[in-house]
């Protein structure tokens, strides 16, 4: 059905049904419903008045019906066009008064009757002149494909047919080889980017296992011509050439290189929760998510602990969402994370010893904590209930705030900036 050459009443109708939009221009309104066709949108019942829906549908068929007998020439016209979609127009406007009165279908089955003979009246009308074009053609002339989408048009709109997605050879990556030379880091690297592309470029393991001969060069490809023998599928070399290039026991050092993996100041909590979370994964003892968060909590950069030092978290997606709002509020005042050249691990020390003795020792995690509103040690001063008093967010001294905190004042002009943490509150 081609929307652009119904009525603009017959498009407003085809709109109602498919739940679309109906104001806007005439062709406007066309182009809408020709993206609601190709879209395959599901139809919905209009509620309309039996009788005269029936009565509209005898009168087109008849109007149709006369302009077909006038139709000649061996072309598809636009006006031979506009008769084949009001057929199905009127097929959809029948089949639309069926769900609303069953007991109509036996007069709406007629109807369509008469309107699906009419449409192959059309389509035969074309079939004959066509033989008879190849007939007085010097060779065959092949089946057009417009003629196969028409005829599938009879009876309502036409099918839309999924067009499934080719994959791309591997040779066509465009990657680079895997030749034995690289580290035990560029192995997870290499299989993380191989299996990327597999998935962006439609790409199945079978397919990939079966081309993985070029993925690799060098010593690794003389390791993969033995490996191949041995294996029969792509998860079956994945786990071989991780045990080749990476062997067993790995995790010590593993573990290392995650205790050493400090948050860099500039770095965004997103960025260094990728980097850590991908180290984890790389573990063959998988770590429960309660140590990984306290790992991470303890590799944070200096702003981001100072920020979330009083915030209960209890997941890593605790931890993202408030880290996130901590750099949300530093970026929008303006501030800058400190630079480590400024403060020496002296002056670091020396602070953290004054703050501890005129405070008190401080938990030890994030779990630890004491209402400074109500003293309850049941939740922390963000999760409080009661009305809200004057006190320091640092310390919880009460009647300041940490601005003017005699015990956090001190520390805080050596520390990140803090003054968006009580204004978010």
């Amino acid at each position: 059905m081609d929307p652009f050459t119904l009525l603009e009443e017959q498009v407003e109708f085809e709109l109602k049904r498919r739940g679309a939009s109906t104001d806007g221009s005439p062709r406007l309104l066309a182009s809408r419903l020709n993206l609601n066709i190709l879209l395959a949108t599901e139809c919905k019942v209009v509620p309309v008045s039996v009788e005269n829906e029936l009565d509209y549908c005898v009168k087109l068929l008849a109007k149709l019906e006369a302009d077909l007998e006038v139709v000649r020439g061996r072309r598809r016209t636009a006006k031979v066009l506009g008769i084949q979609s009001q057929i199905i127009h009127i097929i959809n406007r029948l089949r639309n008064v069926q769900v609303i009165d069953p007991t109509s279908a036996e007069r709406v089955d007629s109807l369509v009757a008469v309107a699906r003979e009419l449409t192959s009246r059309v389509e035969l009308s074309f079939v004959s002149e066509e033989n008879q074009e190849d007939s007085e053609s010097d060779g065959p002339t092949p089946p057009r494909p417009e003629l196969r989408k028409r005829r599938n048009a009879i009876g309502g709109d036409p099918p839309i047919v999924p067009r499934e997605l080719s994959s791309e050879p591997v040779y066509k990556w465009r990657m680079k080889k895997f030749d034995g030379r690289e580290t035990q880091w560029d192995v997870h690297e290499f299989l993380l980017e191989v299996e990327e592309k597999a998935q962006t470029r439609n790409v199945s393991h079978d397919q990939l296992f079966r081309e993985s001969a070029e993925l690799f060069d060098g010593e690794a490809l003389v390791w993969y011509r033995d490996a191949a023998q041995r294996v029969s599928s792509w998860e079956d070399l994945r786990r071989e050439l991780l045990i080749a290039y990476q062997g067993y026991g790995n995790d010590g050092h593993l573990r290392e290189q995650i205790r050493a993996a400090k948050q860099e100041d500039s770095q965004g909590i997103d960025v260094f929760l990728a980097k850590m979370r991908g180290m984890y994964r790389r573990l063959d003892r998988q770590v429960s998510e309660e140590e990984q968060l306290d790992e991470i909590l303890r590799n944070l950069n200096p702003f981001l602990k100072d920020r979330l030092m009083m915030v209960r978290i209890d997941s890593i997606a605790d931890l993202r969402k408030f880290a996130r709002q901590a750099e949300s509020a530093r970026t929008r005042l303006g501030t800058e994370a400190p630079s480590p050249v400024l403060v020496s691990s002296r002056d670091r020390r020396t602070n953290v010893s004054a703050v501890r003795e005129q405070e008190g020792a401080q938990p030890a995690t994030s779990r630890d904590f004491q209402c400074y509103n109500c003293n309850s040690k049941t939740h922390s001063f963000r999760y409080c209930d009661a009305p809200m008093k004057k006190f320091c967010y640092g310390c919880g001294m009460p009647d300041v705030t940490r601005s003017s905190c005699p015990r956090c004042a001190a520390a805080s002009k050596n520390a990140p900036a803090v003054a968006g943490l009580e204004a978010d509150l």
